[in-house]
């Protein structure tokens, strides 16, 4: 119970939510008292009030808030919150979050194709080309245009056989990973939002 609250709240935190913005999002009227006693697990989630939250954070499917999901973005991955200044060097902070991997590079998002799952243009990501990617992971997908002859970066969610983005902008749609096209160059390890954390 206290597992499930925890997953919950750390949905609602990788979203930069407060526990009153969550319940600004569910259908029906609710306290943040009360999601607080959810996520605390003092009190016993219904399976009415998973499919609320479920549907309140974006998730297709209420297991979601259930499944394990390796190194999620949401769950156990490093995620830090604080404006950097106007000097700061994606290069430093690389080093400083994720030292001894010369190999992973950064990049800052440009496009919301994961923002349902809290990652926002403005953020900065760590990449490792090294890490094999397992299903729920954040991946940075090189896709090829062959009629254009060009190629675009995109990132997406490993969940094989798709790569898939959390969006609600029908831009982004699933691929196949086995497509031609496409090609996983990187896990997403860490991100450095660029905006404050609440709640």
């Amino acid at each position: 119970m206290v597992e499930l609250g925890n997953k919950i709240r750390a949905f609602r935190k990788e979203r930069g939510w407060s526990l009153q913005d969550l319940a600004d999002h569910i259908s029906v009227d609710v306290s943040r008292q009360h999601l607080s006693k959810i996520e605390t697990g003092t009190i016993k989630l219904s399976e009415f009030w998973m499919r609320e939250i479920a549907a309140a954070l974006g998730l297709a499917d209420p297991a979601d808030l259930l499944a394990d999901r390796g190194r999620d973005l949401r769950q156990s991955e490093a995620v830090y919150r604080a404006p950097p200044s106007a000097d700061t060097d994606p290069e430093v902070v690389k080093s400083v979050l994720y030292p001894g991997h010369p190999q992973s590079f950064w990049m800052q998002v440009s496009a919301p194709s994961l923002a349902l799952a809290g990652v926002l243009p403005g953020d900065y990501l760590i990449v490792d080309p090294n890490v094999v990617p397992r299903r729920g992971d954040p991946v940075v997908v090189q896709c090829y245009d062959e009629a254009r002859a060009d190629a675009e970066t995109r990132l997406l969610e490993f969940q094989p056989p798709y790569l898939v983005p959390r969006s609600t902008d029908l831009r982004y749609q699933p691929m196949a990973v086995d497509d031609g096209r496409a090609r996983v160059v990187g896990v997403v390890v860490c991100r450095y939002a660029r905006r404050p954390v609440s709640g």
